[in-house]
């Protein structure tokens, strides 16, 4: 007889390994339509094996692939890209997967899109993370979806994938593959026009052979200059940021170019200023050649080419500011004209002028230099080349002459430079007659004679009774001084004058008198 106890012991020990059985099926695969989040296998995370016994979880051997924008595995902030997720695995015919994106941090990163809601779901769960993953686990192995980039990452993403690969529907024989993938975050390109090209001149002029001073004025995060100076400069172009010196051998108008450049995000930028500055040319001078003149003589000067002029130094010239002076310099001298066109430009020229001196005249009387009325006096003359005496018109260096009276004499002489001077000497003449009357006259007396003191004294008899006049000359016949005399001491007070020889002609109503004065400085 069979043991009841034992026959209810058998039909428990069925009934349990049957619900077992069914609740382990209704394990593996109660989240065939969607799984539950967290199963990613991310940070903090469990994967598909905690729901799916058997080989779990497995490294990934090829058997899960993820392609994120055709293979790029970069992405820029803001923009959205595909995604393939796939299982292989051949000895499996049911397959899901869960996948979420995380930062660097671990914090949410970005937003996925479905493509297909007959395969594809999302949810959102632990620590507010997103999840996509499969709908109504199935035959299919491949899902695609998008993916939202945050719109201001702050550094690369990661992609953790949990993946099963199942034989059949019931089956505990499954295969859980787990993997991440990394894609790189590609910082925003620097628009071209946040690189700004500008260029100005600091200073110099507009004129052939100024050096003008370029220099950058540009904004940005910029590491690279390259200059084009256009036609005819010197440099032609030039790396760097500047200031950069620049002289243009030709005329006209200059087309400049800077391009600026960031290596760190690649970009550049060209700014090309067309006719940016006029190169003018300098004035073409034409002036008056060199010249020869003698001392105190005068010449016209010109200069031309030019809308305005400076000449230096203006000292010797009637004015400074024409194409046309007269120049007076007392000794050679280059004068400097600075010509200055309608562009403001300037070119210089010189014309000197030598001034060679007049010769100077040695005129002397042979014998004494007063003779009595109807004598003669013999006149010579020397330092120069040739002569021409005023009185006669004669060109000898000596002449005779039998004045009436006193008289003075001149001469022109002229060197070998053509150069001319003038010189003239006095001839004193006196009546010699009556002597005994006025013999008290003829005992003048004048001290010191040289004179040194601007004074000297001329002392008559004091028993003279007329009134004598005094004439002071220099040799030349030029008047100094005048006075009258009386008897005993008179004082002669008279200008400072150069060291030389001087007369004193005394006279009265009787008789004339020379006395021969020298000047000693």
């Amino acid at each position: 007889m069979v043991n009841k106890n034992i026959i209810m012991k058998k039909v428990y020990v069925s009934i349990v390994l049957f619900l077992s059985l069914f609740f382990a099926s209704l394990t593996v695969y109660n989240n065939s339509n969607q799984p539950p989040t967290a199963r990613s296998g991310a940070p903090g995370e469990q994967t598909c094996a905690s729901c799916h016994g058997g080989n779990n979880p497995k490294p990934n051997l090829s058997n899960l692939l993820f392609d994120f924008d055709n293979g790029n595995f970069e992405f820029e902030a803001g923009e959205t890209y595909n995604i393939d997720v796939t299982v292989q695995d051949a000895a499996k015919s049911r397959f899901g997967f869960q996948s979420t994106a995380l930062t660097q941090s671990n914090d949410p990163a970005g937003q996925f899109a479905v493509l297909n809601a007959s395969n594809t779901g999302l949810a959102t769960g632990f620590n507010g993370r997103e999840y996509i993953s499969h709908f109504q686990a199935s035959g299919n192995n491949s899902w695609t979806f998008q993916w939202t980039a945050p719109a201001n990452p702050d550094g690369d993403i990661t992609f953790y994938v949990s993946s099963v690969a199942g034989a059949f529907q019931g089956s505990s024989n499954t295969n859980v593959y787990v993997d991440q993938f990394t894609v790189n975050f590609v910082p925003p390109t620097i628009p071209g026009d946040t690189l700004i090209a500008d260029f100005g001149i600091s200073s110099g002029g507009n004129c052939l052979g100024d050096t003008i001073i370029f220099a950058d004025n540009s904004s940005g995060d910029i590491d690279g200059w390259m200059w084009d100076f256009g036609d005819g400069a010197s440099p032609q172009t030039a790396t760097g940021k500047g200031p950069h010196s620049v002289v243009y051998s030709n005329p006209g108008s200059k087309n400049v170019s800077l391009t600026i450049s960031d290596s760190n995000t690649g970009n550049d930028t060209t700014i090309v200023k067309q006719d940016f500055l006029s190169v003018s040319e300098l004035p073409v001078l034409q002036a008056s050649s060199d010249t020869i003149i003698c001392e105190d003589e005068s010449i016209d000067l010109f200069v031309s080419g030019a809308d305005s002029y400076l000449w230096s130094p203006a000292g010797s010239l009637n004015n400074s500011n024409s194409e046309s002076v007269v120049a007076s310099p007392q000794s050679s001298t280059t004068y400097l004209i600075t010509a200055t066109n309608t562009d403001g430009c300037s070119a210089d020229t010189s014309i000197s002028v030598s001034v060679n001196p007049k010769p100077e005249l040695f005129i002397s009387i042979a014998g004494n230099d007063t003779i009595c009325k109807g004598e003669s006096a013999s006149l010579m003359v020397t330092g120069a080349l040739s002569y021409e005496w005023a009185a006669s018109g004669s060109t000898d260096s000596s002449i005779v002459v039998t004045p009436e009276s006193t008289t003075t004499y001149t001469v022109t002489g002229t060197d070998v430079n053509a150069c001319a001077n003038t010189g003239s000497i006095t001839v004193f003449v006196e009546d010699c007659t009556n002597l005994a009357e006025v013999s008290n006259l003829l005992e003048v007396k004048t001290y010191p004679n040289p004179v040194r003191n601007q004074h000297f004294y001329i002392e008559l008899p004091t028993d003279y009774s007329s009134a004598a006049n005094m004439n002071f000359y220099s040799k030349e016949g030029r008047l100094i001084k005048q006075s009258k005399l009386t008897a005993g001491m008179n004082r002669i007070n008279i200008p400072d004058l150069p060291e030389g020889i001087y007369f004193l002609y005394l006279s009265d109503q009787n008789i004339q008198k020379t006395i021969r004065i020298f000047i000693a400085n």
